[in-house]
């Protein structure tokens, strides 16, 4: 068969695998296929090429293609390089995906990113024991500020508990001010415009700083667009440009948001302590000879629920025991 017959079947094979993945709602938000296969040369070898989202000003994650990975780990080593985070710092880093349950489900680092269907972005995960956090964010600017996108993506989003809350709609619109501050003085700073947030808002919209909880009608809305403004200004005078730098701000930000997120932050597994005793067996064979090993013997196990905190502290959150009998 000739080969230019074969690259045509190939062809047609490949995009009718992926109608059907588009078909099954393999697909990212902004309208792209999430595994893509990249023709190389001409030839009739195909890559994939994954598109993973990534935290930037935006309000909504950017989108990174990466190919040439086998694990989920070398796309987070492709990305934390293109984003320029030291490599050890990218061992914090891992790919997740939003669960319809509200929480980020993560992918083993050994694991193909190929096999999961839902949109993956690069988050991440851990941080330092807090003595160490201050020294991290001094001597690496560029993961001070992919987390505080990060998390300001999580707030925006409501994907974070405490703000969604009723009585603490005052704290989640001084959040929003802050973050606003922030951004305003990292766009004075990039463009070499004044930093008066007059100017800020007609360039930016104002709605892409705040949850949908304190968007819910016109009246909220009224409220909140009518006193942001001024919450902006006094943060600024405490937080004056030439003794505060964005990443100084981003900083208390951060210390905010992270207190504040624990129960949204913190992860979740369930897993079972076996009690094994071993018990001494003889068994003899039909010549007389007698053979002693030990036989394993599950006595009891424990069923435990362990938490992993954002700063990767371990601790048992509930714990549930019950007694098997074992019938020889």
């Amino acid at each position: 068969m000739p080969m230019c017959i074969k690259f045509i079947i190939i062809m047609i094979v490949y995009r009718a695998i992926a109608a059907t993945m588009r078909f099954f709602g393999a697909s990212t938000s902004d309208g792209g296929s999430y595994l893509e296969m990249e023709n190389t040369t001409g030839s009739s070898f195909f890559m994939p090429r994954l598109r993973i989202g990534v935290y930037c000003e935006a309000k909504d994650f950017c989108i990174k293609e990466v190919n040439d990975f086998a694990t989920c780990e070398d796309v987070c080593q492709t990305l934390a390089e293109d984003l320029g985070l030291d490599p050890a710092i990218s061992e914090c880093f891992g790919l997740a995906y939003m669960s319809k349950a509200g929480h980020y489900v993560w992918l083993p680092h050994n694991r193909s990113p190929v096999e999961c269907r839902q949109q993956l972005v690069f988050r991440m995960r851990f941080l330092p024991l807090e003595k160490k956090i201050d020294t991290l964010f001094s001597n690496h600017k560029s993961c001070l500020r992919y987390l505080f996108f990060q998390m300001k993506f999580d707030y925006v989003h409501g994907h974070i508990p405490f703000y969604n809350k009723k009585e603490k709609e005052k704290d989640c619109r001084g959040v929003g001010a802050l973050i606003i501050l922030i951004v305003m003085r990292l766009w004075a700073q990039n463009s070499g415009k004044r930093e008066a947030i007059e100017e800020f808002l007609k360039e930016h919209d104002l709605k892409d700083f705040f949850p949908s909880s304190l968007q819910k009608n016109m009246i909220d809305w009224k409220i909140l667009k009518s006193g942001i403004k001024d919450k902006v200004r006094q943060y600024q005078e405490g937080h004056p440009a030439r003794d505060y730098e964005a990443e100084s701000v981003m900083r208390s930000c951060l210390a905010h948001l992270l207190k504040n997120g624990v129960e949204f932050f913190r992860e979740e597994y369930t897993y079972c302590h076996l009690d094994i005793e071993y018990r001494e067996v003889k068994e003899s064979d039909t010549s007389g000879q007698t053979t002693t090993y030990f036989k394993p013997e599950l006595k009891q196990f424990s069923k435990m629920s362990l938490g992993i905190d954002f700063k990767g502290v371990y601790s048992v959150i509930s714990f549930k025991s019950k007694v098997i009998k074992m019938f020889l």
